[in-house]
């Protein structure tokens, strides 16, 4: 359940230019593409690139990106 709530966040993020497609190594994380889906859940669970920092969740990522920018 965390993990769909925090993959949610992390697309409406990208739909608004909040995180940037470089960030998520070329993906496409829109709500309507399943393969970016699979991916970046992977990466969520390899803690790799942006994943490590979505494991940590939706507040942690959020707090993150304001610091950022």
């Amino acid at each position: 359940m965390s993990a769909g709530a925090v993959v949610s966040f992390a697309m409406e993020c990208y739909e608004r230019g909040i995180i940037k497609a470089e960030e998520l190594e070329g993906l496409e994380l829109n709500f309507s593409n399943g393969q970016s889906l699979v991916k970046i859940l992977e990466m969520i669970g390899e803690r790799r690139g942006i994943g490590n920092l979505l494991a940590e969740g939706s507040k942690r990522a959020a707090e993150s990106w304001v610091l950022q920018n």
